[in-house]
C-alpha cells in the first residue's frame, strides 16, 4: 500500500495551468523566474542566519525554519510544472504522484503551524519583553517547531494513506499542475466516503449547474426606479462605510473600544453589502440573471459568514456600552486590547462556524430541473424549495443555529439595555442621563432594525408564501441597515463630527498648499 494499490492507473498526465501555446513561453519564464528568487532568497536568508551568531534568536529561529519549508515547498511541485510548459504531455508515476501529495500536504500543514508560533513569539516579545527569554526559551522554541512538523506529517500521512486506498480505472488525466487532493478525488472510480466529501466540497450530484435569479420584482415598470434606487443605496453603503473606516484610521482619538468596535462592523457592512447587491442590480437591467451552482454557494457562505458576525458585532457593541456606562472607572481594565481583540475573533468564529454548517448542509442536497430562484440572491429558503431530497435536516438545522444567533444576542443586548437604563435612571443630573442616552440611541436604532427584520425572516417555519415575504423583510437588513449603520453613527456622534471637520480641514489645506 505504500506505493500503490488496485487501481489500473500506473500513472497521471498533468494538464498544467493552461492548454494555450501562446502563453507556454511566457509563464514558463515567469515561473521559472520565481522558482529562482524563491530558491535563492529562502537558501540566502537560512545561510545568513546559520552564519551570523546575533542571529541565534527565537525570532531567527522560527524565520529559519520557514525558509526551510518554503524552500522544500516550492520544490516539490514547481520542477513538474515547470514542465508542463516545455513538453507536449507530463507524465507522472502512481507513486510520484503520491509522494508529491505527501510532501506536499505535509509542507503546507507545518507552514500554517510556522506562522502561529511566529505570531505567538511576537506576542511575547511586545506584550512580555521582560518575560520574553523565559517563555521563549530554546526548549520551549523547539517544542512548538517539533509541534508544527508533528501536525504536518500527520495531516501529510492521513491524507495520503486514505487517497492510496482509492483505486482509478480509466481516467488518468490530472486537472491541475500537481497531484492535489480534490482533483484526484474526482478521478476516483471507488465510491468511498471521501467521495462523498469530494461531492460535498466541489458540488453534488445536481442535474442543475446553474440558476436563475428572479429578483425582487417582475413588474417592467418598477425595474429602472428600483435600479436606481437600489444603486443610490449601494453607493452610499460603500462610501459611507469606507468613508467611516478611514476616518477611524486616519484619527488617533478614535482609537478606542467603541471605534474599534464600529470599525469591524463597518468593514463588515462593507464586503456583506457587495456579496449580493451586483447581482441584485443585474436583475433590473438583465432579463436573465444567472448565476452558476459555485456561485451560488459562494454567495450563501459569504451571505451567513457576515449576517452572524455582524450579529455578535453588535452584541459586543451593547456590551461595550454596559461597561462605559455601569462602570466606567474599570473600563480600561476590563474593555483592555486583549479582550476586545479576544471577542471580535469569537464573532468571526461564530460566522465561520455558522456559516460552514449552513453550506456543507446545503451543498448535501440535489437540484433536479427547477433552478429558478424566486429571490434576488441565493438564500436558504429559496433553495429548499428547489431542492428534489428531503429538506428536513437543512430547516431543522437553520432553525437551530438562526435561532440561536438571534436569541442568544438578542438576549444579551437587551440585558445590557436594561442594566444601562437602570444604571442611566440613577444619574441626578439631566444633562447626564441626556449624554448616556445619546451613546446607546444609535445602536438602539441599528439593532431594532437589524434583528427585528432578520427574526421576521428567519424565525418562521418554511412555506410556499414565505419566500416572497422573505424578499422585502430581507431588503432591511441587506440593503437598508449597512447603508444606515455609518449615517447614523455619523450623524448622531459628536466624535464623529470633529473627526470629519478636522480631516477635511487637513485635506482642504493640502489642496490649497498645493496650489
Amino acid at each position: 500500500m505504500a506505493l500503490e494499490n488496485d487501481s489500473l492507473v500506473t500513472e497521471f498526465i498533468l494538464v498544467g495551468l493552461t492548454d494555450q501555446p501562446d502563453l507556454q513561453l511566457p509563464l514558463f519564464l515567469l515561473f521559472l523566474g520565481v522558482y529562482v528568487i524563491t530558491i535563492v532568497g529562502n537558501l540566502g536568508l537560512i545561510i545568513l542566519i546559520l552564519m551570523n551568531s546575533h542571529l541565534h534568536t527565537p525570532m531567527y529561529y522560527f524565520l529559519f525554519n520557514l525558509s526551510f519549508i518554503d524552500l522544500w515547498y516550492s520544490t516539490v511541485f514547481t520542477p513538474k510544472m515547470l514542465m508542463n510548459f516545455v513538453l507536449e504531455k507530463n507524465i507522472i508515476s502512481y507513486s510520484g504522484c503520491m509522494a508529491q501529495l505527501y510532501f506536499f500536504c505535509f509542507f503546507v500543514i507545518s507552514e500554517c503551524y510556522m506562522l502561529t508560533i511566529m505570531a505567538y513569539d511576537r506576542y511575547v516579545a511586545i506584550c512580555n519583553p521582560l518575560l520574553y527569554n523565559v517563555i521563549m526559551s530554546y526548549r520551549v522554541s523547539s517544542c512548538l517547531l517539533g509541534w508544527a512538523y508533528v501536525m504536518g506529517f500527520a495531516g501529510a500521512m492521513a491524507h495520503t494513506v486514505c487517497m492510496l486506498k482509492l483505486s482509478f480505472c480509466d481516467d488518468n488525466i490530472i486537472n491541475h499542475y500537481m497531484c492535489d487532493i480534490l482533483p484526484l478525488l474526482q478521478l476516483s472510480c471507488t465510491s468511498t466516503y471521501a467521495n462523498e466529501l469530494r461531492r460535498m466540497a466541489l458540488g453534488n450530484d445536481s442535474s442543475v449547474t446553474e440558476f436563475i435569479l428572479v429578483g425582487l420584482t417582475d413588474q417592467p415598470d418598477l425595474q429602472l426606479p428600483l435600479f436606481l434606487l437600489f444603486l443610490g443605496i449601494y453607493v452610499v453603503t460603500l462610501v459611507g462605510n469606507l468613508g467611516l473606516i478611514i476616518l477611524i484610521l486616519m484619527n488617533s482619538h478614535l482609537h478606542t473600544p467603541m471605534y474599534y468596535f464600529l470599525f469591524n462592523l463597518s468593514f463588515i457592512d462593507f464586503w456583506y453589502s457587495s456579496v449580493f447587491t451586483p447581482k441584485m442590480l443585474m436583475n433590473f437591467i438583465l432579463d436573465k440573471n444567472i448565476i452558476s451552482y459555485s456561485g451560488c454557494m459562494a454567495q450563501f457562505y459569504f451571505f451567513c459568514f457576515f449576517i452572524i458576525a455582524e450579529c455578535y458585532v453588535l452584541t459586543i457593541m451593547a456590551y461595550d456600552r454596559y461597561v462605559a456606562i455601569c462602570n466606567p472607572l474599570l473600563y480600561n481594565v476590563i474593555m483592555s486590547y486583549q479582550v476586545c481583540a479576544c471577542l471580535l475573533g469569537g464573532a468571526y468564529v461564530m460566522g465561520f462556524t455558522g456559516a460552514m454548517a449552513h453550506t456543507v448542509c446545503m451543498l448535501r442536497l440535489s437540484f433536479c430541473d427547477d433552478n429558478i430562484i424566486n429571490h434576488y440572491m441565493c438564500l436558504g429558503a429559496a433553495l429548499l424549495q428547489l431542492s428534489c431530497t428531503s429538506t428536513y435536516v437543512n430547516e431543522l438545522l437553520a432553525f437551530i443555529i438562526v435561532g440561536t444567533n438571534v436569541i442568544v444576542p438578542s438576549v444579551t443586548i437587551v440585558t445590557s439595555y436594561v442594566l444601562i437604563l437602570s444604571s442611566i435612571l440613577s444619574i441626578s443630573s439631566s444633562e447626564g442621563r441626556s449624554k448616556a442616552f445619546s451613546t446607546c440611541s444609535s445602536h438602539v436604532i441599528v439593532v431594532a432594525i437589524f434583528f427585528g427584520s432578520a427574526s421576521i425572516t428567519y424565525l418562521k417555519p418554511l412555506s410556499s408564501g414565505a419566500v416572497d415575504q422573505d424578499k422585502v423583510s430581507s431588503v432591511f437588513y441587506t440593503n437598508v441597515v449597512p447603508m444606515l449603520n455609518p449615517l447614523i453613527y455619523s450623524l448622531r456622534n459628536k466624535d464623529v463630527q470633529i473627526a470629519l471637520r478636522k480631516t477635511l480641514t487637513k485635506m482642504f489645506s493640502k489642496t490649497e498648499a498645493g496650489f
